[in-house]
């Protein structure tokens, strides 16, 4: 959703743009327009991923390169328009009112001076703006990732104990299953003594009964 933002503006400021250049060149025809209309846009676009790659200069994004790269791709998006706004309708403007003998070179050399001070100061101001950003960008990038790093141990974590939970609830069942066996064993072995012991009585009692028997013959 950003990004169609970020993409909406930009070719707001593009339409804009190359609508008060084409007014400006309007003594130009208009084949000629949109070749110089295209080469101030070109010319822009290139110093301003120019400044781009001098602003990001010493800082390491190390594995996060492709995430930053996008980062890259969004302000060079949102800059160059700016820019193009900013500079290209003025210098149309001046080329047209040279054309139309309104201003004299030493006029036009006075604002060229002019526009390159305030392009030098722009650029400075985009350069440091743009060097925060990406730097903004990759400490917030690091922390994500690191918070996605925890998360995952958090997660392993809980199923590790979850396992564990499993495997000490499985242990309990069986010793409670061995223990009901034994007890089963313990009983199965108290009725065969039980069992026993009564074989034992009968014989007894059956000795009894024959030696009565005897006596009484």
């Amino acid at each position: 959703m950003f990004n169609l933002i970020i993409m909406g503006v930009a070719v707001l400021l593009f339409i804009v743009s190359v609508k008060l250049t084409w007014n400006n060149l309007s003594y130009v025809e208009s084949k000629q327009k949109t070749i110089m209309v295209g080469v101030l846009i070109g010319i822009t676009y290139i110093i301003t991923t120019l400044l781009f790659k001098i602003s990001v200069l010493g800082l390491n994004f190390g594995e996060n390169q492709d995430i930053m790269s996008n980062s890259e791709q969004t302000l060079i998006l949102l800059v160059t328009p700016m820019n193009s706004l900013f500079f290209i309708p003025y210098i149309s403007s001046i080329l047209n009112k040279w054309n139309n003998k309104i201003i004299t070179k030493e006029q036009i050399k006075k604002r060229a001076i002019i526009l390159s001070i305030i392009i030098l100061i722009v650029l400075s101001v985009e350069g440091v703006y743009i060097r925060k950003t990406q730097n903004d960008t990759y400490i917030k990038v690091q922390e994500l990732l690191k918070q996605q790093e925890e998360n995952e141990k958090t997660e392993n974590t809980l199923q590790n104990e979850e396992k564990n939970t499993t495997n000490t609830e499985n242990t309990v069942q069986s010793e409670e299953k061995n223990t009901t066996n034994t007890e089963n064993t313990v009983q199965s072995e108290e009725k065969n003594t039980t069992n026993t012991e009564n074989i034992v009585q009968n014989e007894e009692q059956n000795i009894t009964n024959t030696e009565n028997s005897v006596e009484f013959e």
